[in-house]
């Protein structure tokens, strides 16, 4: 496997998701997995535990200096970091290198992101080994003419293309009319016991008094937390006591902090900052509504588990995310942008404790009925992988 982010250390917030998927594709029989992930000055360059390797790629020297990877993700490094800039062709060469030489010892690469699908399909003629790339999002849906044009070319170049957005699979099929394989595999969450506890009754409180809202993703500006922001303004008057906590970090947590004292609110919302994924289930665990303004979703992974909480959620129309949720049912999905539409719903929702306690028991229910699990897709991949390797004629001893 191969991406441009993964945990550096144990409680790293970087991407959970390609950490959860290669993990639970290792636990598959028969399949071992090897990961070519950034390098930080922080990390180890190699970490082994039964049949998941991580393999860190150092692209720039001293160590120190690399820039490109982790924080706010490669496009935003890119536009506004100078050292960014100098560590991309390095990157790219030291990428290259790595997979040609990991490659060959292995039966299938898998490339999660357009751009590492790109550098995977340019030196597959070096090791000639099948080729899936994952399109997630913001490879897809960016302003980045130079990251949307290599996309393009992994997702014409590759053996097979999947995606966590049903919608983004059926844009990818028209790119490449005439190949199979272009396959939408949603993403999991991780069930618990005790993830639905119990909480207040409509008798303990006044409508929406202390009522606690929730929003986990990083602080970029496609995430609107500046319109979450200003509803909770809004929603100060009816609602007393209302706060909200914002799960991340970013380019826009200082724009944030003092968007929240110019609006009267630096008691109200709570920047978190990055959080182990350990104390960011916690954090869900102790609110009562999960908010998203999105404008930019592939899948919505921060809303599953706000569901496997028992969190009711109001959120946009953007990617499948908005699809689990019922809306007026198990919570609300309103139009990006609409910060009228947003503040109503979340009215709404917080005016019924009761009501609102009931919609996050369906919500959870809905999302458990859908089998959305890190197992489930490990098991899709892995029957892709062997699918492929039969028709290139090679082993299914590695992925």
């Amino acid at each position: 496997m191969l991406t441009s982010s993964y945990p550096r250390w144990p409680g790293d917030p970087s991407d959970t998701i390609i950490c959860n998927l290669a993990r639970h594709v290792a636990n598959q029989p028969g399949v071992k997995v090897t990961v070519l992930a950034p390098d930080d000055a922080g990390a180890t360059s190699r970490e082994r535990s039964a049949n998941l390797e991580i393999r860190r790629v150092t692209y720039f020297w001293p160590r120190t200096w690399q820039r490109l990877a982790h924080q706010a993700g490669i496009p935003w490094n890119l536009r506004h970091s100078t050292l960014a800039r100098l560590n991309l062709p390095t990157f790219l060469l030291a990428y290259a290198a790595a997979v040609c030489r990991h490659a060959r010892r292995a039966d299938l690469v898998h490339a999660h992101w357009g751009p590492m699908g790109a550098v995977a399909a340019f030196t597959q003629p070096f090791y000639r080994r099948p080729l899936v790339v994952t399109i997630h999002g913001s490879d897809w849906r960016t302003d980045s003419r130079l990251i949307r044009r290599v996309t393009r070319l992994a997702v014409t170049m590759a053996d097979a293309v999947t995606s966590p957005s049903r919608q983004f699979v059926e844009e990818l099929q028209a790119m490449r009319p005439n190949r199979p394989w272009c396959v939408w595999v949603p993403n999991g969450v991780a069930f618990t016991a005790g993830q639905d506890r119990a909480r207040p009754s409509g008798s303990d409180r006044p409508a929406g008094a202390g009522c606690r809202l929730i929003s986990v993703g990083r602080l970029i500006p496609e995430r609107r937390h500046n319109l979450l922001v200003r509803a909770l303004a809004r929603l100060r008057s009816s609602c007393p006591g209302v706060t909200l906590t914002l799960v991340g970090d970013g380019p826009c947590a200082a724009d944030l902090k003092r968007l929240s004292a110019s609006l009267g609110l630096a008691d109200a919302v709570s920047l978190t900052g990055a959080l182990p994924h350990d104390e960011v289930l916690r954090r869900l665990g102790e609110a009562d509504l999960y908010v998203s303004a999105t404008t930019i979703e592939s899948f919505g992974v921060a809303v599953l588990e706000a569901a496997a909480h028992g969190l009711p959620v109001v959120t946009t129309r953007v990617g499948y995310a908005a699809t689990i949720v019922a809306d007026g049912v198990t919570g609300r999905v309103v139009p990006p942008e609409d910060e009228d539409a947003f503040v109503e719903a979340v009215a709404g929702m917080l005016a019924d404790p009761d009501q609102l306690r009931r919609a996050g028991r369906r919500q959870r229910d809905r999302v458990e009925r859908l089998g959305l699990t890190w197992d489930a897709a490990a098991n899709q991949y892995v029957k892709l992988y062997r699918c492929l390797c039969a028709g290139r004629g090679v082993g299914v001893g590695s992925a």
